[in-house]
């Protein structure tokens, strides 16, 4: 039968479905496959891309940099401009070992661990090095110091003392009552036992020069408050009010710090008192002392300056060795 005509009704209704189905069948599949084939993933044509290798390094390699080595291990130099470090350095070469060995304080500082000294030795000449002392005044210091062959002994009986007897480091300090240096030094004493209090012991030594007004007179005040167990407390305190030893002010003191004063008086003007302070003096003439304060440590008079740094680099030295 002939092809019904495409007409509104035909196209709308289900006659056109009839006559025409295989024609939209068709279509239909030709449409389904154009869809699939957009989403599928064609090796042939949606190739995965290529890995791209990093840029090759064109710069110059990083080369790590080496600390340059201290010519003078343990003495830090961080902190010295080139012109000073060269001067320590040319003076470390010539100064001789703080050991006694027949070496430089440069080879022992760079070669010789078994001199502890050296170390401290080293610090030592930094110290004044700074401090602006010519390299001549440098030598001297340290041949005072480290290659000075006296060494003193003092009695210690009946001295008074604060510390451990047994300590490894024993401090005799000469002093005078009268003296501005030696009360500025007193309180440095009392941190340097702050700092040691197992390590170190400092003995007393009366030395009235006779230049100060009551100087004797204070001195032996201190023993007569020692011998009641009171000699840090009127030590103190005599200190404190320097320039007041007149004998009114030295029973003030003594009523203050809580002593028997009939036993005070007597012990005060006592020849055994006096025999004391006598010989306390005459150990401190033996040593050659020039002045007071004058230090001793372990038997080797002190030379550096009298400051907290120097004199506890000086301990500390002591107590390494």
């Amino acid at each position: 039968a002939p092809e019904p005509a495409l007409t509104p009704s035909t196209i709308n209704g289900a006659g056109f479905w009839r006559g025409h189905r295989g024609l939209v069948l068709a279509a239909v599949f030709a449409i389904w496959s154009l869809a699939l084939a957009g989403a599928s993933c064609d090796k042939k044509t949606s190739a995965q891309p290529a890995y791209n290798a990093p840029p090759t390094q064109t710069a110059n390699p990083v080369v790590p940099t080496v600390a340059p080595t201290n010519p003078l291990p343990g003495v830090p130099l961080g902190d010295l401009a080139g012109s000073q470090k060269e001067r320590l350095v040319a003076l470390a070469a010539k100064l001789p070992s703080a050991c006694g060995k027949a070496h430089s304080l440069q080879t022992s500082l760079t070669t010789d661990p078994t001199c502890k000294r050296s170390v401290f030795a080293g610090r030592f000449v930094k110290r004044l090095a700074s401090e602006d002392y010519t390299d001549e005044e440098i030598q001297k210091k340290y041949a005072d110091r480290y290659q000075a062959e006296k060494r003193y002994e003092f009695s210690s009986a009946g001295v008074a003392f604060q510390g451990l007897p047994n300590a490894p480091v024993a401090l005799f300090e000469f002093f005078d009552y009268g003296c501005p240096h030696c009360k500025d030094l007193r309180s440095i004493l009392d941190d340097v036992l702050a700092e040691f209090p197992s390590e170190v012991v400092l003995y007393y030594k009366q030395y009235p020069l006779g230049t100060f007004p009551s100087s004797v007179t204070a001195a032996a005040a201190a023993i007569a408050a020692q011998n009641q167990g009171k000699f840090g407390d009127m030590h103190r305190t005599m200190f404190y009010n320097q320039g007041r030893h007149s004998p009114e002010d030295l029973l003030r003191y003594a009523k203050e710090v809580g002593l028997d004063i009939a036993k005070f008086k007597a012990d005060l003007e006592s020849a055994k008192t006096r025999q004391m302070i006598q010989a306390s003096r005459a150990e401190g003439e033996k040593a050659e002392m020039h002045g007071v304060p004058t230090l001793f440590i372990n038997g080797s008079q002190y030379e550096g300056d009298l400051t907290y740094d120097d004199l506890i680099d000086w301990i500390r030295e002591e107590v390494t060795v």
